[in-house]
């Protein structure tokens, strides 16, 4: 599996990741690994609404 090293995090969003990992009871990894999923899915759903909705 690939990795990805991402420098200079602001450190309110260190703090949120932080946060959210302790929320979901994973560790940093798994929590941004989630939240990028699920953003990005919930993007794609976006652009297929508005897709759909231009037909």
């Amino acid at each position: 599996m690939k990795s990805i090293t991402i420098h200079g995090i602001d450190p309110k969003l260190d703090k949120k990741i932080a946060e959210k990992s302790l929320e979901y009871g994973l560790s940093q990894n798994k929590t941004i690994k989630y939240l990028l999923q699920n953003t990005l899915l919930l993007m794609l759903s976006w652009i297929l609404r508005l897709f759909m909705y231009q037909l």
